[in-house]
């Protein structure tokens, strides 16, 4: 595709305009938990 025919696909910018908010609500909500010092949960090993 081009980037003009990319412009035109009104469902595929609907999509990634809405990603980028998601992504960017997500990157804020992350930061605004470590400023209130809540801490990221620990990783459980995985056993075979």
């Amino acid at each position: 595709m081009t980037p003009e025919e990319v412009a035109k696909d009104a469902e595929g910018m609907f999509v990634m305009r809405t990603l980028g908010r998601n992504m960017a609500w997500l990157l804020h909500s992350i930061e605004a938990g470590k400023a209130a010092g809540i801490t990221q949960p620990k990783q459980e090993q995985f056993k075979r």
